[in-house]
Formats: structure tokens, sequence, C-alpha cells
């Protein structure tokens, strides 16, 4: 265990007069908060190393081929930006990787020029995991590099049409913002190459374009898809808002001049989700695949002539206030928004009827039947209004046999729906342009989330529908049949090859899968990364192992380092738990005992020896509530001492197998629970948790009194999610939080500071990005003054405790950075991003980056220490394989300077007899560089008799065969020469005349060839 840097602290002598210390301040002002002395450049050339995995490369959200080029796909991931084959898979590129955001939602390629490819940011699905994007791209050189076209606040992008021989003109589905209103959304035409763009479709500011298409036998003919949706503050399955008034297929026929809402054949109710496919081989063929808020209704319900519930119904949600009945939902296109009721509406009074409560208010609807009209008091904001109710029918109860799971309705019974079944939604077909239209399946599988679909371009027979499986119809709809066996499920795109019908790929939340004979058989292309974690849990192995939860894919555990030649693959990668992956947190005294959760508080202990699993205890509490992605830890204190929270606080005193509630219920909503919960590492028992509906609160004796801190928040329009709290290490009442308000239609970046249990607050942002939410923040164990944030659009770094920040860029893509944890032995800090997996920083130049030393001309770090680990060869066939970059061997070496010099820097290491063994070479850049040393001596080796070092194969004769081999391996192994001894060695380096020299410890890798079996990622 390395040795922590001390506190620092003043030291008097005992003659220092009191005059002297009063006056201190005056004479010496502290003037470091006015004073930028910590610069871009220290931090934005430190790069970090990528440790995948691939196992599940994550959710794609959209697949594209080149016209006439089967074999150059582009992939848009929904948080890790584009990928490019031009080998069908084989190897890929990762483009889009720095520009505004990794969300993508669409991407296109020109059918005219398949190096001119548009991306649309921001991912077109409405799940509660989503990011947002800044606007369209396009690249003119096939995707090396790209330019924003603007729409910048379109928020997230359904589909990109481009014109089949006139690349300038483009038409944008612009859904709008997921989290509120928005005007930036509808249809968006260029005709100039996405210099200038025109609006040229728009319903309202709640309704977007979720689908845009042109007719292929005439590029007048323009479809678009209007779509309402909308999530509010929670973490739920389904959006809040699924359906609207103006949701429907709408088409143009000047090329987007006017448009008329297409209905004959259609549902007539609200629509939710809808998407579009014109059949190229047949001159005005289109199919569709509908979502209606009827979806799952059973025959004989109101649709198919059956009278009106007598029931009374309101369409609100409530929660208990002071003064009444606060409406916390309105259900759309219900009575309540109807008659013009707002969320946040206080319900006082119905008639005569005085309102206390929600039960009153439940009991007053009950007292009413369908139909009756009321009038209704209402606070809003204070104020008094009345306003006139009439009450509708209950949504039916009754839905079709197999409806379907997680909403939308199963395939194959449409025959059983009666004559008004086509109102439920499914597949749809029209062959005169969009006119008319007939139902030819009721299948429409959790619409929110998938509803997309293809058209086999050789056989209009043949249909494809993605949903949690993927279906099949070869009889052109009429039976729909599962094809996706073997494969990981929930698919979001499928092509098929123009060129061969049995060559097919399906898109889903765990990657890209390709089948060459029709779906009957997949192959799984898990050789890039797109992965999405939501947190990484850290053990003190050596090397230490690395865990977290991946959206959709469960928990996973790898290696931080390989001692294989090829670096880390997807064999080294294990699976440990099940479900919506999460959370991970490793036992400090046994890193063979893991705690993982999916979603909604499932919570194991596995045993990584064993391969047991246990669930965690809940304690039997009335309400209980759990987050999707509930927060847990083990104590800093006691590694027997678990903790867990939903809507209250449990902790176990054995390992999870008994628990007990330590708190009374602390969300502020009968909705919330909680988010992130926190023990301080100083003292035992302090102990904070935070809520997805803005609740904080901290105890300082364990769980007997708890205090409500939210309040003392600064400046706060409201409640907001508590992301993350990190009590300090340092001092017994500082403690960092990170609010993330996307979720409130509030993208201000909130990090905040308390020095006194979060009595009072200070606001840390200062030179953060203003609309980038913070999702975690901690403070480095050993530099008191060192904390990092981890944003939706990178990770950020603080050398003066919040005062001003730097971002962490380098070779760092733009990800989602979900959490953040240090393993301060080796000074690494793990990032789990939300769309391109784990990366590694090495944070030691960090660490020892006082203002001191940053106003130095040049300064040489002390390495920390290196191990010289061995080498294993590990067998690889063909470039298909992905493996993440090897670990670099020997020591780092950071060198910093104040400006950039007139050539490069040189840094010599010798051996403690002042022997030269390597010259290493820097690089002409300002600020702070990595400069590596491969523990290798570089001395030239004395030439054998007989031998010669320029001996070279003849001209025209190739270096090949078992001898040529070994001589040329010999050869190169020479000019890398011979790796050092364990032992201490010299850095140095001569800058305008004067020497900086530092100590590197290698040590000896530490249990090579010993017994590593009892772990299982120790084998590496």
């Amino acid at each position: 265990m390395r040795m922590r840097n001390p506190s620092h602290c003043l030291l008097f002598s005992p003659t220092t007069s009191l005059l002297a210390l009063l006056i201190m301040p005056i004479l010496a002002p502290d003037t470091r908060a006015q004073d930028p002395v910590f610069r871009k450049e220290h931090a934005d050339k430190l790069d970090w190393r990528h440790l995948g995995p691939v196992n599940m490369i994550g959710r794609i959200t959209d697949f594209e081929a080149a016209k006439g080029e089967p074999g150059k796909w582009f992939v848009a991931s929904a948080g890790g930006g584009l990928f490019k084959t031009e080998n069908a898979g084989i190897t890929w590129t990762a483009l889009f990787q720095n520009e505004g955001s990794s969300s993508l939602g669409d991407v296109a390629v020109a059918p005219s020029n398949s190096d001119i490819v548009w991306v649309g940011t921001g991912e077109e699905n409405a799940r509660n995991s989503v990011s947002f994007g800044d606007g369209v791209y396009k690249s003119t050189d096939g995707g090396k590099t790209f330019a924003k076209m603007g729409l910048e606040k379109s928020f997230q992008i359904g589909h990109i049409a481009i014109h089949p021989k006139d690349p300038n003109i483009v038409y944008v589905a612009a859904l709008g913002r997921l989290w509120g209103p928005s005007e930036e959304r509808g249809v968006y035409r260029t005709r100039d190459g996405g210099k200038t763009w025109t609006k040229i479709l728009y319903a309202d500011e709640r309704t977007g374009c979720i689908d845009v298409h042109i007719e292929p036998s005439n590029a007048d003919i323009v479809y678009a898809v209007m779509y309402e949706r909308m999530r509010d503050e929670f973490d739920t399955n389904d959006p809040a808002t699924r359906f609207g008034p103006k949701s429907g297929i709408y088409r143009s026929t000047d090329a987007g001049e006017s448009w008329k809402r297409m209905s004959k054949g259609l549902p007539s109710c609200n629509w939710g989700r809808c998407s579009l496919e014109p059949f190229a081989g047949k001159k005005g063929t289109l199919f569709a695949l509908i979502e209606t808020e009827r979806s799952g209704w059973a025959r004989g319900d109101s649709i198919n002539g059956r009278g009106p519930s007598p029931r009374a119904y309101m369409g609100v949600a409530m929660e208990d206030d002071p003064k009444g009945a606060r409406l916390d939902e309105i259900v759309n296109g219900q009575p309540a928004e109807k008659a013009g009721f707002k969320k946040g509406d206080i319900v006082t009074a119905i008639g005569a009827t005085s309102i206390k409560n929600i039960e009153d208010l439940g009991d007053s609807i009950d007292d009413h039947k369908n139909g009756d009209k009321v009038k209704v008091a209402v606070l809003r904001k204070g104020t008094k209004i009345e306003l006139d109710l009439r009450f509708g029918p209950p949504p039916p109860s009754g839905r079709i046999p197999n409806a379907g799971r997680l909403g939308g309705q199963n395939g194959n019974v449409q025959s059983r729906q009666g004559e008004l079944g086509y109102e439920t939604g499914g597949v749809y077909r029209s062959d005169d342009f969009g006119v008319t239209w007939k139902r030819l399946n009721s299948l429409i599988p959790r619409p929110f989330y998938f509803c997309s679909f293809t058209i086999d371009p050789n056989d209009e027979q043949t249909i494809y529908v993605c949903g949690i499986q993927l279906w099949k119809s070869t009889n052109g709809g009429n039976r729909f049949r599962q094809c996706n066996r073997g494969i990981h499920v929930d698919f979001h795109d499928i092509w098929v090859n123009p060129m061969d019908s049995e060559h097919v790929v399906a898109s889903s939340d765990g990657g890209v899968n390709v089948s060459y004979d029709g779906t009957r058989t997949w192959e799984v292309l898990d050789n890039f990364c797109c992965a999405q974690f939501y947190h990484v849990g850290l053990d003190n192995s050596l090397p230490y192992n690395v865990y977290g939860g991946l959206q959709d894919n469960g928990t996973w555990g790898g290696p931080s380092r390989t001692r294989y030649s090829n670096g880390l693959t997807k064999e080294d990668w294990i699976k440990i738990y099940s479900g919506d992956g999460f959370g991970a947190a490793v036992d400090p005294e046994n890193p063979n005992i893991v705690f993982a959760t999916s979603q909604n508080g499932n919570v194991g202990r596995v045993n990584l020896e064993t391969g047991a699993q246990q669930r965690v205890s809940r304690p039997r509490v009335s309400g209980l509530k759990f987050n999707w992605d509930t927060p847990f830890f083990i104590s800093p204190h006691n590694n027997k001492m678990f903790y867990f929270a939903g809507n209250y606080v449990f902790r176990s005193l054995d390992h999870g197998a008994n628990s007990e509630t330590i708190s009374e219920k602390i969300s502020l909503t009968s909705r919330g629970s909680a988010t992130a919960v926190a023990e301080s590492p100083r003292v035992a028992g302090i102990l904070y948790v935070g809520t997805d509906d803005g609740g904080l609160w901290v105890t300082r004796d364990a769980g007997k009194k708890w205090d409500r801190i939210d309040t003392n928040l600064p400046d706060m329009p409201g409640p907001r999610y508590v992301s993350s709290i990190a009590p300090s290490r340092h001092s017994s009442g500082r403690v960092f939080v990170t609010l993330d308000g996307h979720r409130s239609d509030d993208n201000t970046t909130y990090v905040f500071a308390s020095s006194n249990y979060g009595k009072t607050w200070k606001l840390i942002t200062t030179s953060l990005p203003k609309n980038s939410p913070a999702h975690v923040v901690v403070e480095d164990p050993t530099n008191n003054r060192l904390l990092f944030v981890g944003t939706e659009f990178g990770c950020h770094v603080s050398l003066d405790r919040g005062k001003s920040w730097l971002k962490l860029s380098g070779n760092f893509p733009t990800v989602a950075v979900r959490d953040l944890e240090i393993q301060d032995r080796d000074a690494d800090l793990v990032a789990a991003t939300h769309g391109r997996g784990f990366w590694v920083l090495d944070i030691e130049p960090l660490r020892q980056l006082t203002r001191s030393v940053a106003r130095k001309s040049s300064h040489l770090f002390a390495p920390k220490p290196s191990y010289l680990w061995r080498t294993i060869s590990r067998y690889q066939s063909g470039h298909k394989m992905w493996s993440a970059p090897k670990a670099p061997a020997g020591s780092a070496i950071y060198l910093s300077l104040d400006k950039k010099p007139g050539k490069a820097p040189e840094i010599v290491i010798k051996d403690l007899a002042g022997k030269v063994l390597a010259t290493l070479k820097g690089k002409a850049v300002a600020g702070v560089q990595r400069i590596q040393w491969n523990a290798r001596s570089t001395a030239a080796p004395p030439i054998r008799s007989g031998a010669s070092s320029q001996r070279r194969p003849p001209a025209g004769v190739p270096r090949g065969g078992a001898r040529g081999g070994a001589r040329s391996g010999r050869r190169r192994g020479r000019s890398r020469g011979t790796q050092v001894k364990p032992g201490t060695y010299q850095a140095s380096i001569t800058i305008d005349g004067k020497t900086f020299s530092q100590a590197i410890e290698l040590r000896p890798d530490p249990d090579f060839g010993k017994d590593r079996n009892s772990h299982p990622l120790r084998r590496n």
C-alpha cells in the first residue's frame, strides 16, 4: 500500500506574536481563487486506456448500408457514436467520437454518393436512460470528418431522408425535447446541403416527427409520422405521455410545401408511435407499423359496439398535499386534460364536497358516473380557480389474450378483434401512396421502445418487425413468427441485403447480428465496443478487477490489465449477475464476494469462487418502493455491513442475509425512491441519502435521527434527481453532491459542496459546461484538493476543490460518464461510460500537480511504482477478434512544460551505477505529457565474432520460413532492448541548463507462476 500525502498544516514558532498572526492575512491575502494557474494543457493531453468489453456491445439504434456496396456498413449507437466497416463486419472504425453528442438517432447515406453521410444526434427512443443530442452533422468523406449542420435544439432525431438523386435535398424528422415542450419539432428540409433549413411540418410544441421518407417512384411525395411523447422525472418503464391527438401519418405531394393527414382505413383514436417503410419494388406501396391508445383492447370492448362503462373516470394521478389533493399527472386526452387541469393543481373541492386528501378525491370520483358534470375548486400556484369537469369512461380493463409484454399488442390475433380491430394498431399496407390503408396484422410489440420494421426489397411478402423478439412473416403479414433464436433480444433495426435476401442484419440491445440463411442461424459481431455501463466497482487484487452493470445486459467483471500479449479480449470477462445491470461493489477483504443489482432493487450477493448467489433480504415495509437503479454500498468501516435504499434506508449487519429499516420514509412523493446513498469514510454512522424526487438527508447517529438538507441547496428552481453523494475522506463534515435535472427538463450542471454536513452548500461549477447534467462526483483519497466529475458529455477534473475545472479530453470520446471510482493504491481513475465501456486514467500526475508545480516552467513528476508484468502468448486468429490495447509495459514518466519547447524533450534513464540504459524522446508541446519507458535497456550489446547487425536478405528475397522468422525476431528483440531487472532506476531531463531527476521503482510480477485459480479473473 502506497503512503498517502500528509495533510497540509501551518507551523508557528513559540515566539510568533499574536499581532503577527492577526496581520498575516492582511499582508498575504489569498488570491488563489482568482489565479488561473491551472490551464487546459495540464489535463487535455492525458490519455485514457480503454478496457471494453465487447461481450455485450450495447444498444444499436440504426443500421445503414451504402447503396450497391453491401459490405460497407454504418452503425449508429445509443450512446457510443458511429461505427463503420468496409468488410462486412470483420473490422470496425469508430467514427463521430468527439462531436457534441455520442447519442445517435439515425445515420443516413446518400443513395447517389456513399461518401455523403448524415448523422442525427439524440436517440429517438423514449427510454428512461436515453441521452440527447445537439443537432445534425454531415460528412463528405465517408465519415472521416463531420461538420455540424444545425438544428441544435432538436434534442432527438427520428430519421433522415436524402433525395435519391440530389444529395443537397435532405429531410429531417425532429422529435424535440423528451422531458418538456419545445418548438424545435417537426419536419425540416434543406435544399442546399444543410446550409439553411425550413420547418415544413409542425403540429405543436408537444408533437414531434419520428419518421420521414421519400417515395421511391416520385421524389415530390414525402411521408412523415408525427408523434407525441414525454417522460416525467421518474425512471418508469413507459413514458408519461405516449399518445396524442396530432400523432399520425402525413403526406406531401409537393416536396413538403403542404401536408395532409392520412386517415382512410387508419385508426381514428389517439396514436402512439408509428413507423413507415416504402416498398421500392412497387410504385405507391408502403407499409406502416402503428400503435394506438387502444392497442391491446379485447374483443367486446367499446370498439366493437358495447356501451361505455357507467363508472366515472377523471384521468389523473394524485399526491397528498396539506391543502388538498395535488395532481401529479394529467393523462393525455382524458377528462382532466380536456377540462384544463394542469400538473401541480391542488383540488380543494368537487361541487359541495371538500377535498382534503387523495382519499377524499377518490371517494368523490367513485360517487359519480360517466358523463356527470361537476364544478371543481382548484388552487393553481396559490390562486383559486374553478374548472368545469365532465367525467368520462375508464380505459377498458380487458386485453386480448397474450396481448404482449410491456405494452403493445401481440400478433396473429387480428381475426379475433372484430370489424373495428384496426383501431388497435398493428401492421398496415397502402398501395395508393398512402391514401387508403388495410390492416395486415395485429402485431405491435412494445412500440414506444421498438416500432421498427422492414420489407424484403426483393419480396413484398416478407416482412420483419422489431420488438423484444424479432418477428418474420413470409405471407404478406397474415402471420408472424419469431426468428431470433440464439441472439440477444430487444431489436431496433433490421436490414435485408437488396442483392441477397438471405443476408439479414438485425440490431438489438446486444449489438449487431448477421444471418446468411434468412434468419435460421445467426452470427454476433462482438468486435467493437459501445457498452452502456451505469456504475463501476473495483477490488484490491493485483492487478485489480473492474465490475459494472450494463444496460439490459447484466453485471460483468474483468481485469484492469492482462499478461496476455494481445491485450484484453472478451474471454477475459465473466458475467456474474443477470437482468438490467447497474451497481457492483466488492468486499474489500474478500475479492470473491461481489454485490450486484438489477432493476427495481433486486440486489444479490455473488460468490465468484463457488458461483453461489443469494438475494439481499428486504424488510417488510408497507408501500416499499425501489428505484430502477437502486443505490447500495458496503460500509468502509465494516465489510459485513451493507446498506441499500428504496423509499427507506436499510442496513444489514451480515452481508445482506438479514436487513433492517433505519429511516423514516425519505421520498418527497409517493412515487419517489432513493438514487444515491453513502457513508462517511472518516466517521462510521454519518450517512447521506438522496432521492429521485429531490430529497436529500443526513444522519450523524447511524440512522436514529435524519435531517433533511436539500432545502439548504441555494438557488434551485425545484427538486432535482440526486445522482451521487461523496462524503470526504479528508474532512468529517465535507460532502459533495451532484444533481441531474434533465428528467425535470433542466440540463443545468449541478455540483455542490458542503463543509458542515449539508447545513449550507456552495455551487462549484465555475468553468464546467453549463448544460451537461452531472452524474457523479468523486474526491481523490490521497489529494484533498483533487475532484473528478462525470457528466453527460465527458469527464472533468478540479485541482483546487471545485474552484476551477479542466476537461480530461485526451483520447477520451464524447460520452456520458455515469460513474467514477478511484483505485487508490494504483492511482487509477476508472470511468463507467454509458456508450463506450470502461476507461482507465493514470491520475498520479494530477495528484502531484499543486499550484506551486503548475507555476513552474518545467517539472518532472515522481513516477509511481510499477510492476514488471510477465507476458503470456495467446493464440489469435484473423482480424475479427477484438482486443483492448495491452497496458503499456514499464513505467509512466510525466513531464510538465510551461510553454512549447524549441525541440522535443529527452529523458535519460540510468541505473544506480550511472550507466545510461535508454533515452526517451517526448513531444514538443506545452502542458503535462506522458513519456513511457518500457523497462528495457537499449544499450547496444557486444557484436559476436562473425555476426553482423547490418545483415539483410538479398533484394527481392522475402523474409520467410522458420529460420528467417527466428532471425528477424531476434533482430526485433534487440531493437526493443533487454528487459531490466526489478530495482530502482533514475529518470533525468535537462531543460535550460537545469537537470531534474526522479527515482523509478520497478517491482517484480507479484504472483506470476503461483496458483492463481482461486479467483476467476486472476488467470490474467
